[in-house]
């Protein structure tokens, strides 16, 4: 069982990458892809956290890239170096931008009649990158909204009276990124998060490959990113995407998986020197 796309508290996940390490095991995954949001202050805990069992954890990142002017897509990163300047540079910034975003979400809660600061957001992860995951059970803490759903439904969804939009990182220079620290570049969910047009354009951007295996990806989504890929000489993988926040996630952890000759060949195709 091979699951390359997983989060932590190092960014939205429930687990610290400890526990998430050991969630895996015992659910027999032996190689685990931390794959947090332009993080990965969580890779070097989950490794030693493998010491006494028989899992591998491949360094990776999720990145927030934007394709034209709004547009927000996730690449992923695989087997990227986490001491890479670059890379560390640009996990530093978004740190930045993510605290400053949120302090913008609370400002304008509060213009709403919300009771609720930043401090009481940095409260629900005070070690990890922070976003609207954060946000909505801060909320629901305060009895602000009556679940973190509601916080979503309410506030929070894309263009909703408190939405911010992240900052702008082209996605070629995602793709980029992840090359400088030895990684492959991969579009995350591309079923749930783009058209035939944007897809292709990302292809067309230099994308190493695909995320053909996720939850939200029916089997003929499944079938159709996969056609594409061998028609355009792409890698693909497959991930849980597990956050542990999710009523899905307990049933798709390690279940939309690769198998151990696809890792091979991303292996292979890594972009180390």
């Amino acid at each position: 069982m091979i699951d390359l796309h997983s989060h932590t508290t190092a960014s939205d996940g429930i687990l610290s990458p400890t526990a998430l390490v050991a969630k895996a095991h015992g659910r027999g995954i032996r190689v685990l892809a931390i794959t947090d949001h332009d993080t990965v202050e969580g890779i070097a805990e989950a490794v030693s956290a493998t010491t006494e069992r028989n899992i591998e954890v491949i360094a990776g990142i999720e990145i927030s890239a934007t394709l034209g002017d709004k547009k927000e897509v996730h690449i992923l990163g695989h087997f990227v170096d986490i001491s890479n300047a670059q890379l560390l540079a640009y996990c530093a910034f978004c740190r930045t931008e993510r605290f400053n975003r949120i302090n913008h979400i609370t400002a304008k809660l509060r213009t709403l009649g919300l009771q609720i600061t930043t401090d009481d957001v940095v409260a629900i992860n005070p070690s990890g990158m922070l976003g609207r995951m954060h946000v909505a059970p801060a909320l629901a803490e305060k009895r602000e909204v009556p679940s973190i759903r509601a916080a979503f439904d309410k506030y929070l969804f894309d263009d909703g009276p408190a939405y911010i939009q992240k900052w702008h990182f082209p996605v070629r220079e995602a793709i980029e990124l992840i090359h400088n620290a030895g990684g492959n570049a991969i579009l995350a969910h591309p079923g749930r998060s783009v058209n035939e047009s944007q897809l292709f354009e990302i292809i067309e951007l230099g994308i190493d490959g695909l995320e053909v295996r996720h939850p939200s990806q029916n089997s003929h989504q499944e079938e159709h990113y996969r056609r594409i890929a061998e028609h355009y000489d792409l890698l693909t993988t497959g991930g849980s995407d597990y956050h542990g926040s999710k009523d899905t996630d307990e049933a798709a952890f390690g279940q939309y998986g690769i198998t151990p000759e696809i890792l091979t060949v991303l292996r292979r195709a890594s972009h180390k020197s």
